[in-house]
């Protein structure tokens, strides 16, 4: 299994790099289940439904002056969607596309280091890998 270095990824937001990107994690979207079992079945039976809107949470080292970082605060207090783009340092199938909606951004600091922002992103499209 190849395994791919994080150094060179980039997070886009509206086609332009959030930049102090420190931490991505969990692109998801779950499938929903359908039970379809009844009383004469001995164990549960489900098929595969719709699929929900997963979360995206990724922190940055917080830049007052990076214009995307402010965009994406604006953008959640707008309810404004946008096209976001993973794009990893190396492979074939490298880039993850989606629209998504701000759910939260979060500002915090702890004694003798930086500021860092998270942000949680409601993902509004099914990801498209490419």
């Amino acid at each position: 299994m190849a395994t791919i270095k994080t150094a060179g990824t980039v997070l886009n937001w509206n086609s332009v790099p959030v930049g102090e990107v420190t931490n991505i994690s969990g692109l998801s979207s779950p499938t929903n289940k359908i039970n379809i079992g009844s009383f004469a079945d001995a164990v549960m039976k489900y098929r595969p439904g719709r699929r929900k809107a997963g979360d995206f949470m990724f922190d940055v080292n917080f830049n007052p002056d990076n214009t995307v970082q402010a965009a994406l605060e604006t953008d959640r207090q707008a309810g404004t969607e946008r096209t976001v783009t993973l794009v990893a340092p190396t492979g074939t199938i490298n880039t993850i596309t989606f629209t998504a909606l701000v759910m939260n951004y979060t500002i915090s600091a702890d004694d003798d280091d930086i500021y860092k922002a998270q942000i949680t992103l409601k993902i509004t499209n099914k990801p498209a890998r490419s």
